[in-house]
């Protein structure tokens, strides 16, 4: 009879914290919506596991951008920088497709404001790493220009492959289901 105490007390205990947890989240992300109004153009959730963090894109309006995203991204990393993770992870859908350490996130939080917002997006790849482990992206040595372009090129393939890509395909299907699948003939229209 303990034992079976002893684990609802340990399963209450794990529900309690982790509805803590998701509450604590849920006021970050209301917070970085409200920051800025061209944050509503970006669909995502916060969620933590152990001291992982997933930020999950969802959905992108039409007027959003990958720059909207970005700086919801950013947004959050300052509201979470007194948080520590391990690694953050960058979902499409809870789908990881990205992961970031934890430190990398922290500093992004606190530069937020500081740094150049342009130097923080171009090197922002080669931060990242593939959720099996390898490197994302190269790390550019070279001429200005040269970084500039491999480096913003970088940052274009993340988006597609973070998010992007599946957006495209998912507002493709949705047209084609709207297309008719039989015509009149041609005698009866002309």
């Amino acid at each position: 009879m303990q034992f079976k105490i002893k684990l609802l007390l340990g399963l209450l205990f794990a529900l309690l914290s982790a509805s803590a947890s998701a509450q604590i989240l849920h006021k970050e992300k209301k917070a970085v919506l409200e920051q800025d109004s061209r944050n509503t153009a970006v669909a995502f959730s916060l969620t933590t596991t152990k001291k992982q963090l997933n930020f999950c894109v969802h959905n992108l309006t039409e007027q959003g951008s990958a720059m909207d995203v970005f700086r919801v991204f950013l947004h959050t990393a300052a509201q979470l920088k007194d948080r520590s993770f391990d690694q953050v992870n960058l979902c499409f859908k809870k789908e990881p497709r990205f992961v970031l350490s934890g430190q990398h996130f922290s500093t992004l939080g606190e530069e937020l404001g500081i740094q150049n917002p342009a130097y923080t997006l171009r090197t922002f790849p080669e931060k990242l790493k593939k959720p099996d482990g390898q490197q994302a992206f190269n790390i550019h040595q070279g001429g200005m220009l040269y970084l500039m372009r491999a480096q913003m090129n970088d940052f274009n393939h993340m988006n597609e492959e973070w998010y992007l890509e599946d957006l495209v395909k998912e507002r493709e299907a949705k047209k084609d289901a709207l297309r008719p699948r039989s015509f009149a003939p041609d005698a009866e229209v002309f």
